[in-house]
């Protein structure tokens, strides 16, 4: 067996090392990699970096830029002797990536390095990518629309959901389907809800065979993409098959003809009084509701083999993106807590939460409740949680807590002092509470959102609030906050409303933003404080 050595010049004792090698011998008939997309920034510092790429001089290149302006700072040197070119990007002192919260999508604020071979020969073979994105389209069509585009389907009664009797189209499918329905716009919801519902997305492609999709109640995104379009269709309501630019994909730059830019399907339904953007293959998915990291994108729009032309995806949701909390809180004579909290979410927050949660085991749901409590300290005794809606996105996600406290409460003679532990401040969730001192990346706000918090503390009638609160109201570039509370004998109610804007700002901004969100504003009460009276 043959040895290899490999080594590292001036590497020192606790530096980490990541590498990749391919070693080939004789004529190799696998195809080189073709598109290449390199990180060089981590989540942890980099003293030193280096990245070379060597190829064919007679190979073409091309960069995807970082933004309208700039590409990744990398520099090609010729090789003149060996033939060759060289891509090569050197670092040095390169800072850690840390999760932050409001922070854009890692490749809006990383260093990275993204390019394809253009086109290339090798011997008799040559290789040439599509040369603009009307390529992309006819190529698309072929492979995906054209295959789905009909209008016969073979499905025995019982098959499927809903199939009482033999099917040989698409439209009488459909018609079951929307049966009772009159708007377009119940048509549509009933087509996407069946298949939500009853199709999985899987890798498995079906070559647009609809009858084989309903029947194995599964397809690739794009096979289910195509049959939701033309179920839509078959009801007379016209719609187009988009594919769709992510922010998680980084700047979309038009010159840089690539799939791996435009890959994620949808259909667009343009209506009399409305634009509906519909991705059937994201189940828990509002009808209508758009992804925060595909508004403002831009779409292919696929027509019959041509490109019908680019799209920009509005912005803004259809459903009130709300965190609404109502707290129940009891405190004893011998200073235990009984608290009961029941969280509402709808909306973008809804979405993302269910898409958690869905996904975790029951062990998981219990850590994600004991983290997500409101009081953020205090020796916590568990009675129930409940989840409500899970499964059901048409309704409020709701979390139901209840459970006890018995260390935040300090009894003296002369005063009682209780700890509220982060129950009356804008934002429970201690993700959300970092230090804008050592804050790194930009501030993203991806949508227009809603926290607020009805808390209503009940405590001993011989006790006499002696705090001082004051209802008060501010708002800066980043939103609005509130607070208002009533006191009775033995009770007191707070009321706390945050609304947030969607904006991006820069860093040096997120003082500003944890004047509203943290714990530290002067919203936050941290105790409350009562005096004994005699009853």
């Amino acid at each position: 067996d043959d040895i290899y050595t490999i080594i590292y010049p001036n590497i020192t004792k606790g530096s980490i090392v990541e590498y990749g090698t391919e070693i080939s011998f004789g004529v190799s008939y696998a195809p080189p990699p073709l598109d290449h997309d390199i990180n060089l920034q981590f989540d942890i510092p980099c003293e030193q970096l280096s990245f070379k790429y060597m190829y064919p001089d007679w190979w073409e290149i091309q960069l995807k830029r970082r933004n309208q302006y700039a590409y990744c700072p990398a520099e090609f040197i010729d090789d003149i002797e060996n033939k060759k070119k060289i891509l090569q990007y050197t670092g040095s002192n390169i800072p850690a990536l840390e999760w932050e919260p409001y922070s854009p999508e890692f490749k809006q604020v990383a260093t990275y390095l993204e390019f394809m071979v253009k086109n290339l020969k090798m011997g008799a073979g040559s290789f040439d990518r599509p040369s603009d994105w009307n390529d992309i389209a006819e190529e698309f069509y072929k492979y995906v629309i054209k295959k789905s585009d009909h209008k016969k389907l073979n499905l025995k009664a019982g098959s499927v959901p809903l199939v009482d009797k033999d099917i040989s189209t698409l439209k009488e499918f459909t018609d079951i389907i929307t049966k009772n329905t009159i708007k377009d716009i119940d048509k549509i919801d009933a087509i996407i809800t069946y298949i939500q519902d009853n199709i999985d997305i899987s890798s498995k492609s079906h070559d647009g065979n609809n009858s084989k999709i309903i029947t194995d109640q599964q397809g690739n995104r794009y096979d289910i993409t195509a049959l939701a379009k033309n179920m839509i269709e078959s009801v007379g309501i016209n719609s187009d098959y988009l594919l769709v630019h992510s922010e998680a994909d980084g700047y979309f730059d038009p010159d840089y003809v690539m799939h791996s830019q435009m890959y994620i399907p949808a259909v667009r339904v343009l209506t009399q009084d409305d634009t509906l953007v519909l991705f059937p293959y994201m189940k828990h998915l509002p009808l209508g509701h758009t992804p925060s990291y595909f508004q403002g994108e831009t779409a292919l729009i696929i027509g019959k083999e041509t490109l019908l032309g680019m799209w920009t995806v509005p912005k803004g949701n259809r459903l009130e993106n709300i965190d609404f909390g109502t707290y129940e809180i009891n405190i004893n004579e011998d200073g235990i807590i009984n608290v009961s909290e029941e969280k509402k979410f709808t909306g973008s927050i809804a979405y993302e939460l269910r898409e958690e949660l869905i996904e975790m085991t029951d062990d998981e749901k219990k850590k994600f409740v004991e983290k997500n409590a409101s009081y953020a300290d205090g020796d916590i005794a568990w009675d129930s949680y409940e989840f409500i809606n899970i499964d059901k996105h048409r309704e409020d996600l709701i979390i139901s807590m209840k459970y006890t406290i018995n260390n935040l409460v300090t009894i003296t003679p002369e005063e009682i002092i209780v700890q509220t532990a982060g129950l009356i401040s804008p934002i429970t969730n201690n993700k959300y509470q970092l230090s804008a001192k050592n804050r790194q990346n930009p501030i993203y706000i991806r949508y227009d959102q809603t926290f607020s918090k009805n808390i209503k503390i009940n405590y001993p009638p011989q006790w006499v609030l002696t705090s001082d609160l004051n209802d008060v109201k501010t708002e800066n570039m980043f939103g609005e906050l509130s607070k208002k509370h009533t006191a009775e004998n033995g009770s007191l109610v707070i009321d706390i409303n945050l609304i947030l804007k969607r904006l991006r700002a820069k860093k040096d901004t997120y003082s500003e933003l944890l004047d509203l969100t943290g714990n530290n504003t002067d919203f936050s009460v941290p105790a409350l404080l009562f005096e004994q009276q005699s009853i």
